[in-house]
């Protein structure tokens, strides 16, 4: 038992000798490891196919060309816009039935024999509505918005015609018009009955037959197509067809990710811990004095990783381009704070960090090596 318990000491004693000794170095050592967990942790899993652009503007990146066949589909508005189009062009289907029998019979009626000149005008004016066609009110409504005001009518399914500029008239309007010719309202009530009636089904049937000739796609890019070239401007239909074109790549590119995942997790990862272990070495070697200050180690190695991290944040959540962060703060906050040499070596490899992640790597090197 006491061989035990002095084994165990021997082994706390041992344990503490060592973190007294190397304590330093392993606080280093984790922060440097938990910056490459957090910088992995936030990578995107698929490649970038980000290009920043405003609609109207030119094109500032190099000629982009198609990499595959890909179709542009035509937006919910144009779609509507079509819809709306067919519906008021439409022609709807209307049944004749003819002149009701009620009319030939009234006419040869007792009251009505008479030679008098309100039987003639009431008949006269009757018999002229029906020529025109008479329609129930609730068939108007397959009428409004007719900018061809037509209507294709038949008696049977085999006889089909199609009328021009019919003018209907409603039951309800003609029944008024015909009370200032006679004044029993009950004969004009029996009379008065319509000799059109719209076919829904008909109707709605031709309607859907013209509504599924609709083309949902706007037109068909094929594969070295070119897309927009260097300084032409971005206008609606190029817009449409880049939106469309990267919007496609994206999915590729998942889908090419979730096939390669852990080869592209492997070699990020890699990238990454080289980057750190080139900035420890170049602190360890180089800077002595930030290597032993907690507060200067602690600053430049966590500026080193905050936009690693933010790039790779705004690329696998997206919401604003990578170009509108502020990577000159990096290099002036680290030469207020530490020295110049620093500030450019945290930079560059700051910068290689992220470039990895975009997918035109050289032009962001480039630019934030001007600006910063």
């Amino acid at each position: 038992m006491e061989k035990k318990d002095s084994s165990f000491d021997n082994t706390i004693r041992k344990f503490r000798y060592f973190t007294s000794k190397y304590g330093k170095e392993i606080s280093r050592i984790t922060l440097a490891a938990l910056c490459i967990g957090l910088i992995i942790y936030f990578m995107p899993k698929e490649k970038s196919v980000y290009y920043g652009f405003k609609p109207n503007s030119p094109w500032i990146h190099e000629q982009l060309r198609a990499e595959f066949d890909f179709d542009v589909p035509k937006s919910n508005a144009e779609i509507e816009a079509e819809k709306d189009s067919i519906k008021r062009h439409f022609i709807p289907v209307f049944k004749q039935t003819g002149i009701p029998s009620e009319f030939y019979q009234a006419a040869t009626a007792t009251p009505f024999t008479e030679d008098n000149a309100e039987r003639r005008q009431f008949f006269n004016s009757l018999k002229s509505f029906f020529e025109r066609g008479i329609i129930e009110d609730s068939d108007t409504a397959y009428l409004n918005g007719n900018v061809h005001n037509k209507i294709l009518t038949y008696r049977d399914s085999a006889d089909r015609k199609r009328l021009e500029s019919r003018e209907f008239i409603t039951v309800s309007a003609a029944r008024k018009k015909l009370q200032g010719t006679i004044n029993d309202t009950t004969i004009i009530a029996s009379l008065v009955k319509p000799n059109y009636k719209c076919d829904t089904r008909a109707s709605r049937l031709a309607l859907e037959k013209q509504m599924k000739t609709i083309d949902p796609i706007h037109s068909h890019i094929k594969e070295g197509e070119k897309i927009i070239g260097t300084g032409e401007t971005v206008d609606g239909e190029a817009e449409k067809t880049i939106k469309a074109y990267l919007d496609l790549k994206r999915d590729k590119e998942k889908i090419k990710s979730a096939n390669n995942w852990r080869y592209l997790l492997f070699g990020q990862s890699l990238f990454i811990v080289i980057c750190m272990v080139i900035l420890l070495a170049y602190i360890n070697t180089y800077k002595k004095e930030v290597m032993n200050s907690a507060n200067k180690f602690i600053f430049t190695t966590i500026s080193a990783c905050v936009f690693p991290i933010l790039v790779g944040i705004i690329i696998s959540y997206g919401g604003i381009s990578v170009f509108t962060l502020p990577f000159a703060i990096l290099p002036i906050t680290l030469c207020l704070f530490i020295d110049e040499s620093t500030a450019f070596v945290t930079t560059s490899i700051s910068m290689a960090m992220c470039s990895i992640m975009l997918d035109a790597p050289y032009e962001f090197i480039l630019l934030q090596t001007l600006a910063g």
